[in-house]
């Protein structure tokens, strides 16, 4: 007979495909990290996080942690330090230990549970260990380490929450393990945190960048006044001293041509710009061209921003002593310091709020989605307590209890009005049930029972003689067979009537009866004859039992109108024999044995 080849293995399966799959999922988290989202002033959103936590979802176990420490080293490009691969990592720790240990207890998986998982881990472990590193190893203030933890917990929470929501969409296309369908919670859980994160993060997102324009408008506008006054005075031949402009601000101007520096308010400054700078870092993409330079040097981002300065240059042109117009270049800067510092504190402050609002929304989700749920239990508990064990009608559908929710208590209200129609279907099918094992039972007994006397009749005789002559040759087990015959049983009809004739028939079967034991059988073969078997029994024991009913028939006596009826019988005793006996040849022999007894005088009992 052909087979079928074996089907190919599938290479993710196997420990290289496994280690190959953690790598490229790795390296796509790594890209996804170097893409920053920008959402507030010098905070970006790094999407690498999403990818560990999904793989983590879709039971990827511990293929999740080296994915995340693969993603987590581009923040060492971004950020110019290392020590974001440890929270990041321990993050993904967290989760994994949460998702195999908590969510997926008792057989059921909670994956919704993640979302606040992961707040819980920035409130207890995450935001303590950005303090230890930033603020004691690093060296960064206090106000920035602040804004680290915070832009770190954020970006973190709501990676999970979309890693959480793209979970969902895959199991609705493709169910997941031997898990089908959604989790009612889980829906309610995603769908009232991103109802609360969603609009949260892009309110925070406009205010700060209408503070950040706010800010930058200021900046320009205090550039522009020292541009417009620089450029004055150019123009006039008037003399500009290596001064400030304005001391209060910081701001320092160079003019220079093509023949090269011509003023500096700070040569040495402008000299360290144009070597130890990069320009520009940040552009607002306006037109009135406002940047951002900082330094070239490697060090944390936060302390870049501290170090960076404000820059806008302007060319015009201006005729020289000689009458010549020659072109002029501008070059304002103002530091940016306490700007900085400024919209670093705002963005620690909307951060701040953004992170109460996502801890109060996973929260608030956590209790609105149990509440769901624990309403859907309630309704639902007669059910479930059925198949708990609880007190259990298999006969009726239990009631619906009706929970606060209005849709679901018309949806109770619906099922019950259901439940009480299948109840009186079930009551109905219930009754003709009984009518119908009734007349069965009935239709049995007509089939099986002789009608006057109760007794078996000759159809179930050779039924349960055959199985029991099975029985036998298995087990070893005897059986006699009793053919019994009332003597002159006619006369009695002739004489007394037919009726009387019944009650006889009756009261020989009740006296037989007494005499038997409860596995023996009693059939009526004939008008007055009957079979008696004894089932286990031997010819010494069928013989006793022949001759106790003999005698016992002989004192009844039965009432009539033209006196007491006596009666006597004939009985013939038949062993079976194991290696010759049918049924019928028992039967045969017993017969013939109450022949010979009616042929011998009647009233007596002859042994085959």
């Amino acid at each position: 007979m052909a087979t079928s080849p074996p089907h190919p293995p599938n290479r993710w399966r196997t420990a290289p495909g496994q280690l190959l799959l953690v790598v490229v999922l790795g390296l796509v988290s790594f890209g996804l990290n170097l893409q920053p989202i920008p959402l507030l002033f010098g905070v970006h959103l790094l999407l690498g996080s999403i990818v560990p936590v999904l793989v983590l979802l879709l039971g990827g176990g511990g293929r999740a942690i080296p994915i995340a420490v693969i993603a987590s080293l581009a923040t060492i490009t971004l950020w110019g330090h290392g020590w974001a691969v440890l929270t990041f990592t321990a993050e993904i720790i967290w989760l994994t230990v949460a998702v195999n240990t908590i969510l997926r207890r008792d057989g059921h998986s909670r994956y919704g549970h993640v979302v606040v998982g992961d707040v819980l881990y920035w409130l207890v472990l995450g935001a303590p260990l950005v303090f230890l590193l930033y603020h004691q190893v690093i060296g960064i203030d206090l106000a920035n380490t602040t804004l680290a933890a915070l832009k770190q917990g954020v970006n973190g929470v709501l990676n999970t929450a979309i890693a959480f929501a793209i979970f969902l969409a895959i199991k609705t296309m493709a169910p997941v393990g031997e898990e089908r369908g959604l989790s009612l919670k889980d829906l309610i859980l995603a769908i009232t945190f991103l109802s609360i994160a969603v609009p949260s993060l892009i309110i925070t997102v406009m205010s700060s960048h209408e503070l950040v324009s706010s800010v930058q408008d200021g900046v320009l506008e205090r550039l522009n006044i020292a541009s417009d006054v620089i450029i004055k005075n150019v123009k006039s031949n008037e003399r500009l001293v290596d001064n400030p402009i304005s001391t209060q601000h910081d701001i320092n101007f160079e003019v220079n041509s093509n023949e090269g520096v011509h003023y500096s308010s700070n040569r040495e400054l402008f000299k360290d710009l144009r070597s130890d700078y990069k320009q520009p870092v940040l552009s607002t993409a306006r037109a009135d061209g406002l940047q951002l330079i900082s330094p070239r040097q490697p060090m944390p981002e936060m302390k870049r921003w501290v170090q960076s300065y404000w820059a806008r240059r302007q060319s015009f042109n201006a005729y020289e002593i000689n009458g010549v117009v020659k072109e002029f270049t501008v070059f304002v800067v103002e530091t940016a310091a306490n700007n900085v510092l400024e919209l670093q504190m705002a963005s620690a402050r909307f951060l701040g709020t953004l992170a109460w609002i996502l801890i109060l929304g996973s929260f608030l989700s956590e209790v609105f989605a149990r509440f769901i749920d624990n309403q859907f239990t309630l309704m639902l508990s007669p059910l479930i307590d059925i198949g708990s064990g609880g007190p259990l009608n298999t006969q009726h559908l239990p009631e619906l209890k009706l929970s606060l929710v209005t849709e679901l208590q018309d949806l109770a209200l619906i099922v019950n009005q259901r439940g009480e129609d299948i109840n009186r279907l079930t009551n109905s099918l219930q009754s003709t049930n009984k009518a119908l094992e009734a007349r069965e039972q009935e239709l049995e007994r007509l089939t099986t029972i002789d009608p006057l006397t109760g007794c078996f009749n000759r159809r179930e005789l050779f039924r349960r003689l055959n199985e029991e002559i099975l029985r036998g040759k298995r087990s070893g087990a005897g059986i006699c067979a009793i053919a019994m015959d009332i003597d002159f049983f006619k006369t009695v009809n002739d004489t007394y009537g037919h009726d009387v004739g019944d009650q006889v028939l009756v009261a020989l079967v009740e006296v037989v009866r007494s005499r038997l034991r409860g596995t023996d059988m009693l059939c009526r073969t004939g008008g007055e004859e009957f079979v008696v078997l004894l089932f286990g029994s031997t010819i010494s024991a069928g013989l006793r039992v022949a001759e106790s009913i003999r005698a016992m028939v002989k004192d009844v006596r039965i009432p009539a109108e033209k006196g007491m009826v006596k009666i006597t019988i004939s009985l013939g005793v038949a062993e079976w024999r194991r290696e010759e006996d049918t049924s019928e040849s028992l039967l045969i022999r017993s017969d013939l044995a109450l022949l010979e007894a009616k042929r011998q005088g009647r009233d007596q009992v002859i042994k085959a």
